[in-house]
């Protein structure tokens, strides 16, 4: 239970330092189903930061869109706000449920079978 709450409070750190963000850069994303801009403006760590980017996204689907989004802003050493790639967050937080529910059954199962074993001598 200790290592589930360790694993739960990291995740929780990693999201509230997703949310940091410097008040100094403003963040443009538009997506018209065909082209996905990215414009970036501002000053990160003292350095301005001018990004103008363009990628076209026809055929993608939302999470596709905000990985894009994440690996753009990144590729700049910006951090991403949590509303611009909600479904990537939520597709992480859901594996690592499915993660923590296996370790779990596995330690039932295990459990279970070293109880079996004990009563049975």
């Amino acid at each position: 239970m200790k290592y589930v709450l360790i694993g739960f409070l990291l995740c929780l750190s990693v999201v509230c330092r997703a949310q940091h963000a410097p008040n100094s850069i403003r963040k443009q994303i538009s997506d018209d189903e065909k082209t996905l801009s990215i414009r970036i403006d501002g000053i990160q760590n003292g350095q301005p930061v001018h990004v103008d980017q363009s990628f076209d996204v026809s055929g993608m689907n939302q999470l596709q869109k905000e990985w894009l989004t994440f690996q753009a802003f990144r590729a700049q050493h910006i951090p991403v706000s949590i509303h611009e790639i909600r479904w990537l967050l939520i597709l992480s937080l859901g594996v690592i449920a499915l993660l923590m529910t296996l370790l779990i059954i596995v330690y039932q199962t295990q459990r279970a079978a070293q109880m079996s074993a004990v009563k049975g001598f």
